[in-house]
């Protein structure tokens, strides 16, 4: 299943009509369950920031991704036509698509970027290299070679994968994330964007994009481009 995220009803009718989708509600309006067994989406502030993470957070958490048939998961966003084209018809395509990759991850976000991820993230996001590196050496963790090399970067939390590599980036990722959570003080959680649609009130998801960056990175996987390239960054 692909889950689709969106955060208000007006949105429900942007949703796609394929069995590959199912709507995911963000906010308690949309999905009275989203802030079950985890207490940090209770916080309207925290949801806001995280982005869809609170959507994989919620699935991982609850273990709704163990109640489908599929062997993958993935998750796109309401707003996907805006960035690209691509829509999957129905599940025995995809699937078949899905087996066809290297690895078992494809994405249809991704941007090509003029530099690398560390120079692309800190002209969006200002002090965010910072904040990356101090969150991860709380677990001594380095950021890997690849983010000061790779122009080609998966974004927007497009992606799919077999459970087993998401299960493996959730349990990874979520000790970081929460404790990122507890770190609102950090000078980056305020800096100023000079994009004019950065929202620094998702400065936890800005995050979580780049920590999913380094987790494809760290791990040496290369996630199967199944779209066209959504566009070109700095």
């Amino acid at each position: 299943m692909i889950y689709q995220c969106y955060f208000k009803k007006e949105q429900e009718k942007f949703l796609f009509d394929s069995d590959v989708y199912k709507g995911f509600g963000l906010e308690p309006e949309v999905n009275s369950s989203i802030t079950n067994n985890v207490n940090e989406l209770k916080d309207p502030d925290v949801r806001l920031s995280l982005t869809e993470y609170g959507a994989f957070l919620h699935i991982y958490k609850n273990d709704v991704w163990k109640y489908d048939s599929d062997d993958w998961i993935g998750f796109t966003s309401y707003r996907q036509l805006d960035k690209t084209p691509i829509i999957f018809k129905n599940k025995e395509l995809f699937t078949n698509l899905l087996n066809f990759t290297s690895n078992g991850i494809c994405g249809w976000g991704y941007y090509r970027t003029n530099s690398n991820a560390s120079i692309q993230a800190e002209l969006c996001h200002p002090g965010i290299n910072k904040f990356i590196k101090d969150i991860l050496s709380e677990f001594n963790l380095e950021i890997p070679k690849r983010f000061y090399q790779d122009k080609y970067l998966l974004f927007a939390n497009y992606w799919a994968m077999k459970k087993e590599y998401f299960l493996d980036f959730m349990s990874w990722s979520w000790p970081i994330i929460q404790y990122a959570i507890t770190q609102s003080s950090h000078p980056y959680a305020s800096m100023k964007s000079p994009i004019s649609n950065v929202n620094t009130k998702k400065w936890l998801g800005y995050f979580m994009e780049r920590l999913f960056l380094i987790w494809y990175m760290t791990r040496n996987y290369v996630p199967a481009n199944i779209g066209p390239i959504c566009g070109n960054l700095a």
